[in-house]
């Protein structure tokens, strides 16, 4: 007997129910246009579409994301901000970003380290690695 212990990532995807290709960390089975690593990182389930669990505020006067966290040491959560949604993509260099660690199933939220009145034009994304 083999007994095979799964954590992480290819837990969630077995809970789930997703086998095979849509079981890959960068498929999206459901079309919403969140890639299963993105919705098990957010705590999302990857069968029902939905909005994104991923949301913008202002304060203090600088765009912040507000995203669910999953306690899982492997990810890395990045956010990420730019003056042009066409490029010059940089981690934000605020507390917290990268931000690894406890669950925040309410919300974690990493502040734009460059205040509105200096950046009319800004782009925050959240970007997760595995």
């Amino acid at each position: 007997a083999t007994l095979v212990v799964r954590s992480g990532f290819a837990a969630w995807a077995e809970a789930a129910g997703l086998g095979g290709p849509e079981a890959a960390p960068d498929a999206d089975p459901d079309g919403d246009g969140a890639a299963n690593l993105l919705e098990y990182a957010t705590g999302a389930d990857p069968r029902v579409p939905g909005a994104s669990p991923v949301s913008v505020v202002v304060r203090d006067g600088r765009l912040a994301l507000v995203f669910p966290r999953v306690a899982d040491p492997l990810l890395t959560y990045t956010v990420e901000g730019a003056d042009d949604l066409a490029g010059g993509w940089q981690p934000v260099d605020s507390a917290g970003n990268p931000s690894a660690g406890p669950a925040a199933p309410d919300g974690a939220t990493v502040a734009d380290d460059r205040p509105l009145a200096s950046a009319p034009r800004r782009f925050l994304r959240l970007r997760v690695a595995y």
